[in-house]
């Protein structure tokens, strides 16, 4: 059995006898579920900072790897706001950034 990456967090396993098939595949369907849940709560926040968010990753769906991903466990480092196959983008309503 070999394994080669593709687009996303999917591989692609081929068996012996020529036959294949995607890894995880209900894993990746559930990770998508809640990924496009934490989306439509952000459009409905009040916070205009989650709202962006939320609209960024509905307009680039077709690329979206995961939206609003902790980093370290509860967050403690922080979060990705917006992550695609090619980019991570951080999302600001405010002129100044979110740092502080």
């Amino acid at each position: 059995m070999t394994a080669a990456p593709e687009r996303g967090r999917l591989a692609r396993v081929s068996e012996e006898g020529g036959r294949s098939h995607s890894m995880m595949e209900e894993d990746a369907a559930a990770h998508r579920a809640r990924y496009l849940t934490r989306i439509e709560q952000a459009l409905r926040s009040r916070d205009p900072d989650r709202v962006l968010e939320g609209e960024i990753a509905r307009a680039i769906a077709g690329d979206l790897v995961d939206f609003n991903r902790q980093v370290e466990p509860n967050g403690a480092t922080g979060e990705v706001d917006v992550e695609t196959t090619r980019a991570i983008i951080e999302v600001t309503a405010r002129r100044t950034g979110k740092l502080k």
